[in-house]
Protein backbone atom coordinates (compact mmCIF):
# COMPACT_ATOMS: atom_id res chain seq x y z
CA UNK A 1 0.00 0.00 0.00
CA UNK A 2 1.45 3.38 -1.02
CA UNK A 3 0.82 6.44 1.14
CA UNK A 4 0.01 9.72 -0.50
CA UNK A 5 2.80 12.11 0.51
CA UNK A 6 0.34 14.96 0.99
CA UNK A 7 -1.40 13.02 3.78
CA UNK A 8 1.62 11.68 5.68
CA UNK A 9 0.96 13.86 8.75
CA UNK A 10 -2.58 12.57 9.07
CA UNK A 11 -1.50 8.94 9.51
CA UNK A 12 -0.02 9.75 12.93
CA UNK A 13 -1.97 9.15 16.13
CA UNK A 14 -1.65 12.16 18.40
CA UNK A 15 -1.61 12.11 22.17
CA UNK A 16 -4.31 14.48 23.47
CA UNK A 17 -3.70 16.29 26.77
CA UNK A 18 -5.94 18.73 28.58
CA UNK A 19 -4.41 21.76 30.30
CA UNK A 20 -5.43 22.82 33.79
CA UNK A 21 -7.04 25.89 32.23
CA UNK A 22 -9.22 23.68 29.99
CA UNK A 23 -10.05 21.33 32.89
CA UNK A 24 -11.31 24.31 34.86
CA UNK A 25 -13.41 25.42 31.87
CA UNK A 26 -14.89 21.92 31.53
CA UNK A 27 -15.83 21.88 35.23
CA UNK A 28 -17.92 25.01 34.65
CA UNK A 29 -20.13 23.34 32.02
CA UNK A 30 -23.24 22.08 33.76
CA UNK A 31 -25.08 20.58 30.76
CA UNK A 32 -24.10 16.88 30.77
CA UNK A 33 -25.10 16.32 27.13
CA UNK A 34 -22.93 19.23 25.96
CA UNK A 35 -20.06 18.03 28.16
CA UNK A 36 -20.27 14.51 26.70
CA UNK A 37 -20.26 15.92 23.15
CA UNK A 38 -17.25 18.13 23.91
CA UNK A 39 -15.33 15.16 25.35
CA UNK A 40 -16.10 13.10 22.23
CA UNK A 41 -14.81 15.93 20.01
CA UNK A 42 -11.65 16.19 22.10
CA UNK A 43 -11.05 12.44 21.75
CA UNK A 44 -11.53 12.69 17.98
CA UNK A 45 -8.57 15.09 17.74
CA UNK A 46 -6.14 12.20 18.20
CA UNK A 47 -6.67 11.21 14.57
CA UNK A 48 -6.33 14.35 12.50
CA UNK A 49 -6.14 17.61 14.46
CA UNK A 50 -4.93 19.61 11.44
CA UNK A 51 -8.02 18.74 9.41
CA UNK A 52 -10.66 19.02 12.14
CA UNK A 53 -10.10 22.55 13.40
CA UNK A 54 -9.69 25.99 11.92
CA UNK A 55 -6.46 27.93 12.42
CA UNK A 56 -6.78 31.05 14.55
CA UNK A 57 -5.10 34.36 13.87
CA UNK A 58 -3.93 37.53 15.58
CA UNK A 59 -3.05 36.99 19.24
CA UNK A 60 -4.02 33.31 18.99
CA UNK A 61 -1.85 32.48 15.99
CA UNK A 62 -0.54 28.94 16.33
CA UNK A 63 -3.77 27.71 17.92
CA UNK A 64 -6.75 26.06 16.30
CA UNK A 65 -10.40 25.85 17.23
CA UNK A 66 -13.21 23.37 16.90
CA UNK A 67 -16.85 24.47 16.81
CA UNK A 68 -19.48 22.53 18.67
CA UNK A 69 -22.76 24.45 18.66
CA UNK A 70 -22.07 27.61 20.73
CA UNK A 71 -18.95 26.10 22.29
CA UNK A 72 -15.38 26.39 21.08
CA UNK A 73 -12.46 24.09 21.85
CA UNK A 74 -9.14 25.92 21.51
CA UNK A 75 -6.12 23.68 21.05
CA UNK A 76 -2.50 23.63 19.94
CA UNK A 77 -0.89 20.94 17.80
CA UNK A 78 2.76 20.22 18.60
CA UNK A 79 3.91 18.24 15.58
CA UNK A 80 7.38 17.38 16.91
CA UNK A 81 5.84 15.54 19.87
CA UNK A 82 2.70 14.24 18.09
CA UNK A 83 0.77 16.06 20.79
CA UNK A 84 -2.51 17.98 20.90
CA UNK A 85 -2.97 20.25 23.91
CA UNK A 86 -6.50 21.37 24.71
CA UNK A 87 -5.95 24.94 25.87
CA UNK A 88 -9.45 26.22 26.59
CA UNK A 89 -13.13 25.40 26.19
CA UNK A 90 -16.01 27.81 26.37
CA UNK A 91 -18.88 29.65 24.76
CA UNK A 92 -18.28 32.10 21.96
CA UNK A 93 -20.02 35.32 22.97
CA UNK A 94 -18.92 37.87 20.41
CA UNK A 95 -18.47 41.31 21.94
CA UNK A 96 -18.64 39.97 25.52
CA UNK A 97 -15.63 40.00 27.84
CA UNK A 98 -16.57 36.46 28.90
CA UNK A 99 -15.99 35.26 25.31
CA UNK A 100 -13.79 32.14 25.20
CA UNK A 101 -11.28 33.82 22.89
CA UNK A 102 -10.92 36.93 25.05
CA UNK A 103 -10.58 34.87 28.21
CA UNK A 104 -7.88 32.71 26.63
CA UNK A 105 -6.00 35.75 25.30
CA UNK A 106 -6.04 37.16 28.82
CA UNK A 107 -4.73 33.84 30.17
CA UNK A 108 -1.88 33.85 27.65
CA UNK A 109 -0.87 37.38 28.61
CA UNK A 110 -0.38 36.31 32.24
CA UNK A 111 1.02 32.79 31.68
CA UNK A 112 4.52 31.61 30.89
CA UNK A 113 5.02 31.33 27.10
CA UNK A 114 5.66 27.59 27.30
CA UNK A 115 2.72 26.85 29.65
CA UNK A 116 1.56 23.95 27.49
CA UNK A 117 4.88 22.08 27.70
CA UNK A 118 5.01 21.88 31.49
CA UNK A 119 3.79 18.54 32.88
CA UNK A 120 1.92 20.20 35.75
CA UNK A 121 -0.55 21.56 33.23
CA UNK A 122 -1.68 18.07 32.18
Amino acid sequence: MTKCLANWAYDVDYDVKISLNAKECLRNISDKVVLTNIKEEIKSLSGSPQIKGKALGRKLKGYRRLRLSRYRIIYKVIESKALVVIASVGIEKEGDREDVYKMFESFLETANCAWYLKPEYF
